[in-house]
Parts: C-alpha cells; structure tokens; sequence
C-alpha cells in the first residue's frame, strides 16, 4: 500500500510538472506573437493573461466584467495611415487566444458607430456566461478602423474620411479575421478548423454585410438585431422627433418638453395595443 501511494504521489508530481511545462510553453509561445505574425500590421501587445474577470467597455460601469480563462492577449494596428481630415487612423484589432483552444474561431462584431476596441470575449449580448473565450474559443474584435473623438459629434467626425467609412461599414473585417487566423496557426501549430462572425446591432449589420461580401471568410454566422438601412433609420428618428415636438407642452422653461407629449392615457393605450 505504501508502495503504491508512493507510486501515485511521483505520478501526480510528474504530471504538476508536465503541466507547468505546457503553460511555460504557452507564455512563450504567447510572448513570441509579439515579434508580429502574417497580416498583424504592428502588435502593440503580446501578453499572458491568467483566469479571471475582464472589465467591459463602456457604457458597462466598472466593475462589471465577463470571466476568462488563462490566454494570450494580443492587441494590434492594422494599415496606420493618415485620413484626409489629417488625422491618424488604423484598424486596431484585440485577440483572445485561450490555453486550452477547442480549434474554432469567433469574431466578436461591434456596436454603435464603432471607434472602441472592446473586449475579445466571444460576447453577443451583454456580460452574462459563459462566453466564447471561456467555451475555448480564439475571439477578435476590431474599432472598425476609427476611434471615437470627445464630444457630441465626436463619434461621428471619422465619417469626414473615405476610408474610414468603409472600413466602418465593412472593409475592417476581412484583414483582421486574416491575423486572427495567422495568429492561431502561429500560437497552435493549426489554422481553425471552424470560423464564425457573431455580433448584435451593428455587430448584427456587419455579420449580414459579411455574408454578402466575403461569403467565404466565415463558416456561419449570428445577426442578433441587424441595425441595417442605418441612414434611414436616423431620418426617421428625425421623423418622430418632429411630431411629438408639434404637440408636446411647453416645460417650465417655454420649451416644448417632448418627455411630456404622450400623456399616460396615450402611453397605457400603446402598451395595451402591444
């Protein structure tokens, strides 16, 4: 009996130090994706990260984050140029390669008018799990070639530029869907046997437009709430924002208070037809 429990002790410690090992490699293996790989443009970033919580981007407050398993995070520019408007633009990208990979792909899609380089999770929809990453997923997610400026018009100033319409509407997928493969065949030893594109709003518009324009770049993909026909979703903003300004009263300050131009009885009779 002692024998043996000796025997499972060296055997247990064996496999502690192969695991080290493995992770050693992996850090290694992570650290070495700094020197770039094909299609990384400039990396800014190549590092281990061990499990635990990753902050989201705003608007989601501190504190509230999406769990991650042990993995390499690397972050990028792609095509540095300078705009017409003389300002700097890339497409910056962010991956999430995890330490235990189940050789498929997911490319995070954005939200808004993009300009923030959210968190490679693998998310659709808000911060609850699990998420890719934490499936074994390699996750990307992109700015969409633009960051967001100060101010009311900031989001929208990059649409003075050509270039970073397009790759706002469509041409910031492909080049970084190009690394993020790279890097996995880089980190693993193997390209991903499966690939998809998932996202919600925008991230829902951009995985409608890629099923259009690059058929062949993704194996499927999720639209959760396709934001599409944007231009004439905003005119029709407009639209409503006239009519109820034409019979909303006056506030305490002589300005018509649009919050107040559907009374209660008007709001009870729309939720009660819905």
């Amino acid at each position: 009996m002692q024998i043996r429990m000796m025997a499972l002790a060296v055997v247990a410690l064996g496999s502690s130090a192969v695991a080290s090992a493995h992770a050693d490699d992996f850090k290694a293996s992570c650290a070495a994706l700094g020197q770039g790989f094909s299609g990384s443009g400039r990396v800014v970033t190549a590092e281990f990260v061990a499990a635990g919580g990753v902050q989201l981007a705003p608007p989601a407050p501190a504190g509230v984050t999406s769990p991650a398993p042990d993995h390499c995070l690397i972050r990028g520019k792609i095509n540095e140029r300078t705009g017409i408007d003389g300002k700097p633009y890339a497409i910056g990208y962010e991956l999430r390669l995890p330490a235990t990979w189940n050789g498929k792909f997911v490319f995070q899609g954005g939200g808004g008018v993009d300009g923030v380089l959210r968190p490679a999770l693998g998310l659709v929809t808000g911060a609850t799990p699990p998420n890719g990453l934490s499936n074994g997923y390699a996750v990307a997610s992109t700015d969409s070639g633009h960051l967001e400026e100060p101010g009311p018009l900031g989001p929208y100033l990059f649409g003075l530029d050509p270039q970073a319409r397009r790759d706002k509407g469509y041409s910031s997928i492909p080049p970084v869907a190009e690394a993020a493969k790279a890097a996995t065949e880089k980190l693993y030893g193997t390209a991903p046997r499966r690939s998809y594109f998932a996202g919600c709003s925008n991230g829902g518009r951009q995985a409608m437009a890629v099923t259009q324009r690059f058929p062949r770049l993704f194996d499927g993909v999720i639209a959760g709430a396709p934001a599409y026909r944007v231009p004439l979703a905003g005119i029709d903003v407009i639209a409503q924002e006239q009519a109820l300004l034409a019979i909303a009263p006056p506030g305490p300050d002589g300005k018509a208070d649009v919050g107040s131009a559907l009374t209660d009885d008007d709001l009870k009779l729309v939720a009660d037809g819905v």
